[in-house]
């Protein structure tokens, strides 16, 4: 039966064999992503220089949709809009972990409808060098 000390030493092989083969496909993938970024901003200019949106050939049809992007510019402001105009539809349903787990060490409670969970996980640490 294998101690824990070898699985960690065959996890670490394997570990390192994963960040090997990462390491290896971004170096062949990162030139080929350049090409098709360049492709897309051809296509784009092309489809704008053109006037259409889509764009049916034998390899396939190119069309362009429109992508909604928001975030925050200032917080008091949306918050202040939110609370005057009821608009709480506006936020995501989320909570912030971080703070949620500062009130609970604070207050030994949780906030009202907040759940939490704490699970655990394995981690391992790389051994320190030992000079």
């Amino acid at each position: 039966m294998p101690t824990v000390d070898e699985i960690i030493g065959r996890y670490r092989e394997v570990e390192q064999q994963i960040a090997t083969i990462d390491e290896e496909a971004k170096a062949r993938t990162t030139p080929l992503k350049a090409q098709l970024d360049v492709m897309e901003k051809w296509i784009s200019a092309k489809s704008l220089q053109d006037g259409w949106e889509s764009q049916r050939t034998k390899h396939g049809t190119v069309y362009f949709a429109p992508t909604a992007r928001c975030s925050v510019a200032d917080w008091d402001s949306v918050l202040n809009f939110v609370r005057s105009n009821g608009a709480w539809d506006l936020f995501t349903h989320a909570v912030n972990k971080q703070a949620v787990t500062q009130y609970l060490d604070v207050h030994k409670t949780l906030p009202p409808g907040v759940n939490y969970a704490v699970i655990r996980t394995m981690h391992l640490r790389k051994p320190s060098i030992k000079e």
